[in-house]
């Protein structure tokens, strides 16, 4: 019983990590406890197996759903390394009048314009994912040519 309540308390610190473990040792204490019960009544060791695996299950079941909906809730959902992309915004290095390979941290991604044409050196945001590709669109009034001002040092 102290092995379980110390990796009781461990689990609930890390709850966000490991859902699954927090479930099932929930629902083997209340099975265990089922099970003390059925000890203090005299109850054989194979009538207490079975209390404690039924009961066990049951529990398992029945909570569930209830602490699934919890975590959906509570635990903030991990984003993929491209969705912390959007809102970016970036330099165009070539013009890109429909669709054009971007370069983001050395890595190229295809990025389809669903606004005007942008031109080199011109700002664009990337607002979205269509796909495996990018949605971006000229911003208006922080246009910047820096190939120019590079160009001028």
């Amino acid at each position: 019983m102290f092995v379980i309540c110390l990796d009781y308390n461990s689990t609930f610190r890390n709850i966000d990590r490991y859902p699954d473990k927090c479930l099932s040792i929930f629902a083997f204490t209340i099975g265990a406890i089922f099970a003390i019960v059925a000890l203090i009544f005299n109850a054989s060791n194979l009538i207490q197996i079975i209390i404690f695996s039924i009961v066990s299950a049951l529990t398992l079941g029945i909570s569930y759903p209830f602490i699934k909906e919890t975590l959906k809730k509570t635990v903030k959902r991990t984003l993929r390394m491209e969705e912390e992309y959007i809102g970016m915004e970036l330099t165009a290095e070539e013009d890109i009048i429909d669709k054009a390979h971007i370069k983001i941290n050395g890595i190229y991604w295809l990025a389809k314009n669903t606004g005007e044409i942008i031109k080199r050196g011109e700002r664009f945001k990337i607002i979205g994912i269509e796909g495996s590709k990018f949605l971006i669109q000229k911003v208006r009034g922080k246009n910047m040519n820096i190939i120019a001002n590079v160009f001028w040092c």
